[in-house]
Parts: C-alpha cells; structure tokens; sequence
C-alpha cells in the first residue's frame, strides 16, 4: 500500500479495530513533522481494557492496488507510539472507504476500482515470520503460567429459613395499579379505544422500567401471522465508528415516539387486548409488534434524510446530533428540530392538552418552534 507517496509494507488488517491506526515510528519514516498532527482527546482502549493516548489525527493519501486496478483516496490515521512488528493497521473506517471483502481462506482483499475490482493478496511465508517475531518480543512477565495446587474452597450454603409462629397475612391485589393508569392515560391520549368482538385478543403484561412499570402487550400470536418487513435496522458498529472523535454529542429519546404513528383503520381492533376493565385496541402502533422497529426506522430515514450521516445519527428511536468540532453545534440542534416539525409533532401536542384537560388543569403554557403546532393550537 503506497501511504504519501511511499510503499508501506507489513499492514495489518483488523476488522475489530474502529480506527486506522499508524505507528509514530512508521509517521517519522514518511518524513512527515508532528505539526502536520491534529490533537485528539479520546483514548485508544483494546479489547483487554488498556488504552493509550493517541499522539494525533492525520489524512494521507493513499493508493492501493497494482496498475490498472487502482482505488486512490485520502484516508485517516490515528498515530500511536507504540512499538510493533506492523507499521499500520487498516481498520473497518478503511475497509469501509475502500468498499472492500476480506477472505481469510485466500489471504486476499478484495475492493472497488474505477474499472472494476482490485485484488490484493497476503504473502503467509512474511505473515507468518511476524507472527513469530512478535510472539518472541512478548516478555516473560506478559506470558506467566499460576499453577493452581489447590482447589478453591466451596461456598457455604445460606441455611434455609423456616417460618415462624408469628405471621402476618398480606393481601395480594390481583388488579395492578399501574395497568388501570397507563390504561386510563392512553384513552385519555386517544391512543387506545374500547373494542366489542374483536378477533384478535391478546394479554397484558406489565414490565419494568426504570423505577416505574410498562404496559406491555404479548402480540406472540399476532406476529406469527404478520409478514416481516425487510427495512434494515442501523448497524451499530457503523453508528459508533462514525461517532467515534465527535467533539460534542447530543442525546435524545424520542419517548414513545411509536405512538405517533397511526394505526391503519381497518387493523385497529386485530391490536386488541384484555384488561379486567375491558377490552381495548391500539389506534397508534403499539410496542410489541414485529414490524413496529422497521416501520419507526423507515421514518426516521425520510425525516431526516439531508442529515443522518452527517450531523446526525439515529437508531430507532435513540437519535444523536454529533459534531467534530465545537462550534456549529447549536446550528446541528436547530436544523434537527426544525426537521421534526411535522403533523406528528401536531398530534403529540394535542395528546398533551387532552390530558391536561381531562386531569383539571387550568392554565397551561405551551412553548414551541413549529409554525404548524402556533397555527393550529
């Protein structure tokens, strides 16, 4: 691989490796100075848990393959002085700019080109001998054998408790609480409905969540006879390689953001459910279901389809403004937000004031920067 105008030999290729890493040993070679080194405030930490602070940042050019099959770019390096039996290692971002296939069977890389696809292929005779070197330069303290002479001791068992003559009978209230509340709060939202003769029918249950509880709905037999929609979800890898050297992040949870959007009304009453107050079904989509993920992804990917990639970043309903450098940052926010002006935020509101009605409030302050929500409100 030629790097700057100069053929690097002996690249590892590491597809667990988030960042293309070049030695500072390596980085002194090219001839290149340090001033040419963007400073970087993240630490690089292994799969060992040891971490080591990056000496920089720098973008090379690069070119790899043999004439005519060629791929040229502008890659990014993170310098560390670390000493190797490599000069660099060419990590998933690389991979990723190359568009490249790694098979281990042949020892070849496989990548686009111009015109058509490069191969470049591994020598496992040089491989091999680095392997070993670098198995040789371990020191002896890295590579200690403890010899266990000793079983471990077992553990005590805790004696068992036996009841008491004196006991206090608690009754157990078969109706919880909190379902008669998150029930009364959607109807209240105009998110559920009560339903007669339904033909679907399925149970509640309720799970943890943080230091409250959600209404679940077990839709087991509902997903069996629903088709898969084949919208991919986000790889998180990706998301994290793309994050990764943000010198601001912005977190945001679009807290029950599934409920924005409406239920076909024909489908309604096959979201059915059973509480000991009724029967009731969903009018927005619900939790629960096997289509509900692809269906919020593929939302998302049209709201924001002029910034996911760039200023941001979203898997579901966990979105991410990301920014490399500090300034700017604000201006990300307000492009975010605008873009989320839509007829759902409208419902969300209006869900909001219902409530507020239904719970006797008198004066409510409403604070907002869609032009739709001011119009209707």
């Amino acid at each position: 691989m030629d790097v700057n105008g100069v053929v690097v030999r002996r690249i590892l290729v590491d597809t667990g490796s988030s960042v293309n890493i070049l030695h500072l040993e390596t980085f002194t070679k090219l001839g290149l100075a340090r001033e040419r080194l963007t400073p970087i405030k993240t630490p690089l930490a292994g799969f060992t848990g040891d971490s080591i602070e990056a000496e920089g940042s720098v973008t090379l050019p690069v070119e790899i393959g043999n004439y005519p099959d060629i791929q040229k770019l502008d890659m990014k390096f993170i310098v560390v002085d670390l000493a190797c039996s490599h000069n660099a290692i060419l990590g998933r971002p690389g991979l990723d700019d190359l568009g490249a296939l790694i098979s281990i069977e042949h020892l070849c890389l496989k990548f686009r080109t111009p015109i058509g696809v490069g191969i470049v292929r591994c020598d496992w005779r040089v491989a091999r001998e680095y392997y070993l070197q670098a198995c040789r330069g371990m020191g002896r303290r890295e590579m200690q054998v403890h010899e266990i002479t000793e079983r471990p001791a077992k553990k005590e068992m805790a004696p068992r408790l036996e009841p008491g003559v004196e006991l206090e009978e608690v009754g157990i209230d078969p109706v919880r609480p909190e379902r008669r509340k998150e029930v009364s709060t959607l109807l209240v939202a105009g998110h559920i409905r009560e339903v007669k003769y339904p033909d679907w029918l399925a149970n509640v249950v309720l799970v943890p969540k943080s230091a409250a509880w959600r209404m679940c709905v077990d839709y087991t037999d509902l997903n069996k006879a629903c088709p898969k929609d084949p919208f991919p979800l986000p790889r998180i890898d990706q998301l994290v390689d793309k994050t990764a050297g943000s010198a601001l992040l912005s977190f945001m949870d679009a807290f029950r953001g599934y409920h924005q959007i409406c239920v076909h009304k024909a489908d309604e009453e096959k979201t059915a459910f059973i509480t000991p107050d009724g029967v009731y079904c969903y009018q927005v989509m619900p939790f629960g279901l096997k289509k509900v993920g692809a269906t919020y992804t593929r939302m998302v990917a049209r709201l924001f389809q002029d910034l996911l990639g760039k200023s941001m970043a979203a898997y579901v309903d966990d979105i991410l403004v990301k920014r490399p450098e500090e300034s700017g940052h604000a201006q990300d926010l307000a492009e975010c937000f605008q873009a989320s002006n839509n007829e759902a935020e409208y419902e969300a509101v209006l869900g909001g004031i219902r409530l507020a009605k239904a719970v006797g409030v008198d004066r409510l302050c409403i604070k907002t920067d869609s032009r739709l929500v001011v119009g209707q409100v």
